[in-house]
């Protein structure tokens, strides 16, 4: 894992760092899942928190913010990207 805080403008929030240096972050929590804490590592089933209203979401619906960020070595920052591609369907993945 990589950051566990409550300072990301998204209020309680999850940066988990991923194969390649991709960062995955997750906020707008309500609460994080017990035992969390930064260091500890997690899987795909690794419950990370509960979705919220956290930061500046407050006032709108519980929701999940998540987002992708991979490193470019041209800008020396992570810049995000779609992560849609990312995301399957792991039960049909399982049937095969």
């Amino acid at each position: 894992m990589f950051e566990v805080s409550d300072r990301f403008t998204g209020g309680r929030g999850v940066m988990v760092l991923g194969a390649g240096g991709v960062r995955y972050f997750y906020t707008h929590l309500d609460d994080y899942a017990e035992g969390l804490r930064e260091g500890v590592a997690v899987t795909p089933d690794t419950i990370l928190g509960y979705v919220g209203t956290d930061g500046n979401a407050a006032g709108t619906p519980p929701h999940l913010h998540f987002g992708a960020y991979a490193f470019d070595p041209e800008t020396c920052r992570h810049r995000a990207f779609d992560p849609l591609p990312l995301m399957v369907d792991r039960e049909r993945l399982a049937e095969r």
